[in-house]
């Protein structure tokens, strides 16, 4: 894909406390837009291979740049931030700006691949507020074949443990298509097994590499079937649905460079969501305000208590 080009301008608004920007309409303009919760894809690269991945590709933060972004979100009055990727888990410094975020006031859900349990990972999920897996299906051969990655499986299935024993609220996400719908049963009783109680079901978002994965993407209708007979057989979980049509305007996303996009509108030619400014170089009110955003939407998700996403 077209890489996205950082501008060079001083004007930035990036500051650690209130007042420092010359333009008073940064700083709380998050919470004014009615953007609860940002998606910082902190690390676009991946140690998975998945098809249908929609992750993009960007320069990546130095330390010092990641906290003076984690600054910036704080300073425009967001109430959470959630550690996406590519995958959290290779950034060595994960542990520590999650306790930086922490400490700036904000939740924090991390959402990890599960493959990688380094010192620095596991101190991540000590701090978080929540920690969100991606199994795909109950049987640990396909979820391997569709992540590229033998073991990962098992892998994710330890990770969850170990947060769960640790307290920390562990959700697990899944992609519904024609190759794990049929598992999926299976995968609730592992979860609920597990002590698991939090199962977002997924459909295929024709983002990025998904725009080709029409042969295995199946209806929301499906899914929503799903659901309802899996909350049936398997009360103890809440069974969530987030189809491709209620992604559409819910999410601020943050590439790894400090890029805002909005998941709405329509895509370039290469198959993603255009970016609105850089929250770096830009005054955040400039960038937030040009957001494809639906105010309600993201309000239904991320209005809950601490800790709950």
């Amino acid at each position: 894909m077209a890489s996205y080009q950082i501008p060079t301008r001083n004007d930035t608004c990036g500051v650690p406390e209130p007042g420092e920007c010359g333009r008073l309409g940064c700083c709380g303009v998050f919470s004014r837009v009615g953007i609860f919760a940002v998606h910082w894809e902190c690390w676009s690269n991946c140690n998975l291979t998945c098809d249908f991945c929609y992750r993009t590709i960007s320069p990546r933060m130095t330390s010092a740049d990641a906290v003076r972004l984690i600054d910036v979100v704080a300073f425009a009055g967001a109430r959470q931030i959630v550690f996406a990727g590519g995958d959290p888990s290779l950034r060595r410094d994960i542990g520590e700006l999650c306790r930086y975020s922490k400490a700036k006031g904000l939740l924090i859900e991390l959402q990890t691949n599960g493959n990688i349990h380094s010192s620095a990972l596991l101190d991540a999920v000590d701090a978080v507020d929540s920690l969100a897996l991606s199994i795909d299906s109950g049987d640990p051969d396909i979820h391997d074949a569709i992540r590229g990655c033998p073991g990962n499986f098992g892998r994710c299935f330890t990770l969850a443990s170990y947060a769960l024993r640790r307290g920390t609220e562990t959700r697990v996400r899944s992609i519904v298509t024609e190759d794990t719908i049929s598992s999926m049963a299976e995968l609730a009783h592992r979860l609920v097994s597990c002590g698991v109680r939090q199962w977002d079901l997924q459909e295929l978002s024709p983002v990025g590499r998904g725009t080709s994965t029409s042969q295995i993407r199946i209806p929301a209708s499906r899914i929503v079937e799903l659901a309802r007979s899996l909350s049936k057989l398997f009360p103890e979980i809440q069974v969530r649905i987030n189809s491709a049509l209620q992604k559409k305007g819910l999410y601020a996303m943050i590439r790894s460079d400090g890029g805002l996009y909005g998941t709405s509108g329509d895509l370039d030619e290469d198959g993603y969501y255009p970016v609105q400014g850089n929250l770096m170089t830009d005054h955040v009110a400039s960038v937030a305000t040009a957001l494809p955003f639906c105010p309600r939407a993201h309000a239904i998700r991320y209005q809950r208590p601490a800790g709950v996403t």
